[in-house]
């Protein structure tokens, strides 16, 4: 999971956290994050648009920049750092 995925996440769906009672008498209780669920589809999704962002740029690099030997293996390399 990239930081940067995990940040954009957050920022969209901070942590909103209800309280859940296991049973009627309340005897047990326990804060959930109800955003949770949602910011790891958020994640999947973001980083799933790094991968296809950085595949179409180089699709685009080896059609237009053939004569920078290596250049589509360098920048992919510097765009999966983190």
């Amino acid at each position: 999971m990239s930081k940067r995925a995990e940040e954009a996440a957050l920022k969209e769906y901070p942590s909103s956290y209800s309280e859940v009672n296991r049973n009627a008498k309340r005897i047990q209780s326990y804060k959930v994050d109800t955003h949770k669920p949602i910011r790891q589809i958020y994640i999947k999704g973001y980083e799933q648009a790094e991968k296809d962002t950085i595949e179409r740029a180089i699709k685009w690099l080896d059609s237009h920049a053939a004569s920078y030997t290596g250049l589509s293996h360098m920048f992919r390399k510097y765009m999966e750092e983190e």
